[in-house]
């Protein structure tokens, strides 16, 4: 890699600085929350930009090592590229938030609102929903701690999302978007960790409050109660992390594809947002996972797995169905956590061991070119053979992070419960 490739590289990455910073006026005139993941790609394409000065200025110091990484450099600025040129198409054609709006609660368009704004019985709530009021009741409070006051305006919330969608999916998505974002809506957690792979239309809870509050009628206090409870309850370690799995069950549920992560982690991202986060890190988010989280991670990808199977079947649950029936069948011993996740995600620990070896082989690593080749023709099968011969928990042993090993160990004994050691 000489001098030229370097400056050339740092002119691509300024003419991109420059296209986002064109574009974001073009963004708040759409949707201002787009601002926020304009900014992102400008904060990253930045660190790349110093990236390279860095090796111009200590060229032939770092000239060796440039040579093995230039190649994957590259490709994360092609992504980054594909992203922003996918995004400017995308809301140059339309409005997101307005069309979201407009289609799903029929905003200025001669539609049914189908009792919106009226008062439905128990019964036709219930069958909104999908399950039964006390059903839903002994759920959120066994499960997530929730106090009855607090359960009875989430089911209103519910009930009153389902009743304004076409589609349940749908409702359940966008209902599951909102309670996520009472956490997850600023900071590394919301601007950074979940707009850009989410998509999120609504990106603040102010969005949030103004469709339930003018849209659903639904009393401002109260949700201003339902914020509160979920906030404190993501703070619960010894119950499963509400605002997080609904964050995680959003991501999964949402079609979106238009990720920079996703250039990174591949198609599957989604399924794996939580657990995958968590365990490996994502951008500039490092792992991170306590009890409370990996219930919830499990969870959210057991009980979304139930509910494809339970369709393939005839038997279209709800989620809250589902639900109730995965913690009762969890709770009586007949479910393991672990090993359902495991059946669920048959190549997590394969996803667990490469890491491991990873780890294992990589304070080998040799510096200059000619001993990488050497190192992986001859040092890399070597350690491989070494590393296959070893059982399952002197694998996981070798991971060098805490929680990627806390992790490992909790899926490989089956527990119910994180592992910490």
């Amino acid at each position: 890699l000489d001098e030229n490739e370097l400056k050339k590289t740092i002119s691509k990455i300024d003419y991109l600085i420059t296209l986002c910073e064109e574009s974001i006026y073009h963004f708040r005139r759409v949707d201002g929350i787009n601002v926020v993941y304009v900014q992102y790609l400008i904060d990253e394409l930045i660190q790349y930009r110093r990236l390279y000065e860095r090796k111009l200025n200590n060229l032939r110091e770092f000239n060796d090592y440039v040579n093995n990484i230039f190649s994957y450099e590259k490709e994360r600025i092609t992504a980054l590229t594909k992203e922003l040129r996918r995004k400017l198409e995308v809301f140059s054609k339309k409005k997101v938030i307005e069309s979201r709006i407009l289609t799903i609660f029929g905003i200025n368009v001669d539609i049914d609102y189908r009792q919106i704004n009226g008062i439905l019985t128990l019964e036709q709530q219930e069958s909104l929903v999908g399950v039964s009021y006390d059903e839903f009741v002994k759920l959120y409070k066994e499960v997530y701690g929730f106090d009855e006051e607090v359960i009875s305006i989430i089911w209103e919330i519910k009930y009153k999302i389902i009743n304004s969608c076409d589609d349940r999916l749908e409702a359940e998505q966008l209902f599951s978007e909102m309670m996520g974002m009472v956490v997850y809506n600023s900071g590394v957690d919301g601007a950074i960790g979940w707009k850009p792979i989410l998509g999120f239309e609504f990106g603040s809870k102010g969005w949030i409050t103004k469709i339930l509050v003018n849209y659903l009628n639904i009393d401002e206090e109260k949700v201003n109660k339902v914020y509160l409870a979920v906030q404190e309850q993501h703070n619960d370690l010894s119950k499963v992390d509400y605002a997080h799995q609904m964050i995680t069950l959003a991501t999964i549920l949402s079609e979106n594809e238009s990720s920079i992560i996703l250039e990174k982690y591949g198609d599957g991202f989604d399924d794996e947002a939580g657990w995958y986060g968590d365990v490996f890190g994502l951008s500039v988010i490092d792992p991170s996972l306590n009890n409370s989280d990996y219930k919830s991670d499990l969870d959210v990808v057991n009980i979304n797995s139930m509910r494809e199977n339970f369709k393939k079947n005839g038997m279209d649950y709800s989620i809250d169905k589902v639900s109730s029936i995965y913690y009762e069948k969890i709770n009586s011993g007949e479910i393991n956590r672990a090993k359902y996740f495991k059946e669920q995600r048959p190549d997590v620990m394969e996803k667990i061991y490469d890491k491991a070896f990873s780890d294992y082989i990589s304070d080998l690593q040799p510096k200059t070119p000619e001993a990488v080749a050497n190192f992986e023709m001859y040092v890399v099968p070597e350690k491989r053979e070494e590393f296959e011969n070893m059982s399952d928990l002197e694998k996981i042993q070798k991971l060098k992070n805490k929680t990627q090993y806390n992790f490992a160990l909790s899926l490989l004994t089956n527990s119910n419960d994180y592992v910490e050691e």
